[in-house]
């Protein structure tokens, strides 16, 4: 069967009309959650947790993530943060229900060890915010279990 070039046009705008809606429907079944629920306060946030950043980069305090014998070690500089308090936020990157929230305070050891079972495997970023009678530090780090 020959077919004109009328025909082979509008088989081809069907075929990619139908590619077009097949694609449509199939992205709307797709789930993808945001890494933040609210963009417009941390955005508010930035320039301080900027100057905390700072903080952190001009101390030298950048905390050292281990992962050792089934455990999360969080290893602080000990000189200077002891009598800090803080929170580490565990954001996974790819499942928002595997987030998780610590709280955390030093008085002589700056030490943080949590259970690794107490983590689902995969690639979280973590955010760490802890203050000290001076000053008030952030770091950010990726890091997967």
């Amino acid at each position: 069967m020959k077919l004109n070039w009328g025909t082979k046009i509008a088989v081809v705008y069907t075929v990619f009309a139908a590619a077009m809606i097949f694609m449509l429907l199939r992205s709307c079944g797709v789930d993808s959650p945001l890494i933040e629920d609210n963009y417009y306060n941390k955005e508010l946030q930035f320039q301080s947790l900027k100057t905390f950043q700072d903080n952190v980069v001009k101390f030298n305090k950048k905390p050292i993530f281990k992962s050792v014998n089934d455990q999360v070690v969080w290893v602080f500089d000990s000189a200077s943060n002891q009598g800090a308090k803080g929170t580490i936020v565990y954001k996974h990157l790819s499942e928002p229900n595997y987030d998780r929230e610590d709280e955390f305070s030093f008085d002589e050891v700056t030490e943080l060890i949590i259970p690794r079972t107490q983590f689902n495997k995969g690639i979280y970023q973590a955010e760490i915010f802890w203050y000290t009678s001076q000053d008030t530090f952030y770091s950010q780090q990726q890091i997967s279990l």
